[in-house]
């Protein structure tokens, strides 16, 4: 996946608007033994969708990428 990372462009700023949205510092400790703590998960999906996203801009179907963003920010 690194090898394609030069070629999707540059997800900082979608990984720091995740990081923003599901600060991880501000969650209460205290999960189950060896589970995820479900903000972690949130976080890591949020970021995986940076990833989606920038897969979606590269192969640039011709699909309205804006109208997606905005159903998934709604």
């Amino acid at each position: 996946s690194e090898a394609f990372d030069s070629v999707l462009g540059n997800t900082a700023s979608c990984h720091r608007a995740c990081q923003l949205t599901y600060p991880l510092h501000t969650y209460p400790k205290g999960c189950k033994p060896f589970l995820v703590p479900p903000q972690e998960e949130e976080l890591y999906a949020c970021q995986r969708g940076c990833r989606l996203f920038s897969i979606c801009q590269f192969v640039d179907d011709g699909a309205d990428l804006n109208r997606t963003k905005q159903e998934c920010d709604s």
